[in-house]
């Protein structure tokens, strides 16, 4: 029988856990760039069609939640 790992597993990078800080830089870069790739789609020659759809509408949501995720969480009083 395998041994289960903490819930803290994908965190885990060769064997030390990201702090909390480097969590939130992640998150926050992630959802920039994936904003800048969807708001940019078309000019880029990656959308659907010209105008922006719904799977560009969506990268630009989830973009901006993940980056005031991450904004958020460097703002948090570290613990």
């Amino acid at each position: 029988m395998a041994t289960r790992t903490p819930h803290t597993a994908p965190l885990e990078h060769g064997g030390k856990s990201m702090s909390k800080k480097t969590v939130a830089v992640v998150l926050l870069v992630a959802g920039v760039l994936l904003f800048l790739l969807s708001a940019a789609a078309d000019p880029l020659g990656i959308g659907g069609y010209p105008g922006i759809g719904m799977k560009q509408l969506a990268g630009i949501v989830v973009g901006v939640v993940l980056a005031a995720i991450g904004i958020l969480r460097l703002r948090a009083k570290q613990t």
